[in-house]
């Protein structure tokens, strides 16, 4: 015997100029509407979903391109599709997809015009020609709209860093001391495997790697960035404007970093027509793990706190050192790269990437580095729940996110990619929704739990 003894009252629609509009009537019963979903043979990930069935087109209504269609231009590649069955009064969603193509086809009379429709699930579109994200240390640090920021990650045969977000300048290297034909060495500087290579400093011995700012910013603000090797005596200089006259100096911030002693600091410097001063803000202090092959992501944050400025220097989330000074503070209107590589067996030309320029105090420092880290440790179904969401990609998690596996660091791959190795580790199951264009993740935990409720309601 076999449920339902009779057939159940289907129903197909399509979306079309912002509503549902069924079509059950062209739908030929001649041909079985298939329908299949879920993991074949012995696959891990879930395969994309599919359905298909037959229309009517003796009028040509589903001929995208025909003008006497009521759907002409409101049909083509991706169109929304639904199959629901109707039930105890009510209809239960069967299938969600989209239909990429309406492909005519007629009998050897002519009389028998009709369209074979495949639908696909979001996953097929989910893995077609995918581009790959960017690492997640760049999303994120875009996605909090930086004033300013600077990657460096661009190609071998960059001259000149574009300025991705804001009203920045490209960052111009200029050469001081040695061969002024010398490029930054453009993905030369490894990160992690789950990191774009970022440049070098220009292979010459002294010079500037500059990117102006155009617009007005906050007199409180933080500049993040990562830097890699021992370097030389080398700064990053934080320009806040200034005429270069007695009344109206010139006045930049600059965190230093010297190799030979291995010490950062912080000076103030100002600079007139006949007067200039440097404020040692924060004096030399020790530091070896910043003149390592590691790389390491910096923050230099000044905000005014009442009558006093108070200034911050982080590494890695830490903070290093703060103290306070009553120096006047205004906007940012440049950042530059100062390098000094002498010749003496230690200095070298040090690796810099991903340099963000923030109004106020920046992003949170526990967020930043997760990014900077990949992610790491990140739980599963977060994981999914995250890339989802940065791609686009509708998403409902049954479960609770947190209560799934952790992960380890996200390599710039596709999303779909992502989503189905944070599913694989945790072992719960990734499907297409049946009832909009989402995808749902149910977790392994919640799995085991509705086994138990199940057994409990038996």
């Amino acid at each position: 015997m076999t449920f339902p003894a009779t057939p159940l009252p289907v129903h197909v629609e399509i979306y079309v100029d912002g509503q549902w509009v069924d079509i059950t009537s062209d739908v030929y019963t001649r041909e079985d509407i298939v329908i299949s979903r879920g993991r074949r043979d012995e696959g891990t990930d879930t395969d994309p979903g599919s359905c298909s069935f037959v229309l009517n087109n003796r009028d040509g209504k589903y001929s995208p391109r025909n003008p006497r269609s009521p759907y002409y231009r409101k049909i083509g590649r991706n169109t929304p599709i639904r199959v629901s069955v109707e039930w105890g009064g009510r209809r239960i969603p069967r299938f969600f997809g989209e239909i990429s193509a309406w492909p005519p086809r007629w009998d050897l009379s002519g009389r028998d015009v009709y369209v074979p429709v495949e639908a696909s699930g979001v996953l097929r579109r989910l893995g077609a020609g995918a581009e790959p994200l960017r690492d997640a240390l760049y999303r994120y640090l875009l996605a909090q709209s930086p004033r300013a920021y600077w990657p460096l990650t661009d190609g071998p045969e960059t001259w000149w860093a574009p300025c991705v977000s804001g009203r920045g300048g490209r960052f111009i290297p200029v050469v001081y001391v040695g061969d002024s034909a010398r490029r930054p060495q453009y993905q030369e500087q490894e990160l992690a495997e789950w990191l774009a290579p970022v440049a070098k400093v220009t292979d010459a011995e002294r010079g500037v790697w500059r990117g102006q700012i155009y617009d007005q910013g906050s007199t409180s603000w933080a500049v993040d960035f990562i830097r890699v090797g021992p370097g030389g005596f080398d700064s990053l200089e934080i320009e806040t404007g200034g005429a270069g006259t007695n009344a109206d100096p010139y006045i930049s911030w600059h965190l230093g970093f010297d190799h030979a002693y291995q010490e950062l600091f912080v000076t103030y410097y100002t600079l007139g027509a006949t007067t200039s001063s440097v404020v040692s803000i924060i004096g030399g202090f020790s530091d070896p793990e910043s003149f390592t092959e590691t790389p390491h992501m910096y923050r230099l944050a000044v905000s005014q706190s009442g009558s006093n400025v108070v200034v911050r220097v982080y590494r890695d989330g830490q903070l290093l050192r703060s103290v306070q000074d009553n120096v006047p503070l205004r906007p940012i209107t440049a950042v530059t790269y100062n390098w000094w590589v002498p010749d003496d067996q230690i200095a070298t030309h040090a690796g810099l990437g991903h340099i963000a320029v923030w109004n106020g105090n920046g992003p949170d420092l526990g967020e930043l580095m997760s990014a900077f880290r990949g992610h790491a440790g990140e739980a599963a179904g977060r994981r999914i729940e995250r890339v989802c969401a940065e791609a686009g990609i509708p998403f409902r998690g049954i479960g609770d996110l947190d209560d799934t596996q952790p992960v380890g660091p996200q390599e710039p791959t596709v999303p779909l990619e992502l989503i189905q190795q944070a599913a694989a580790v945790d072992g719960g199951v990734l499907y297409e929704d049946r009832e909009s264009a989402q995808l749902v993740y149910r977790t392994l935990r919640s799995r085991y739990n509705r086994g138990a409720l199940l057994e409990e309601e038996d």
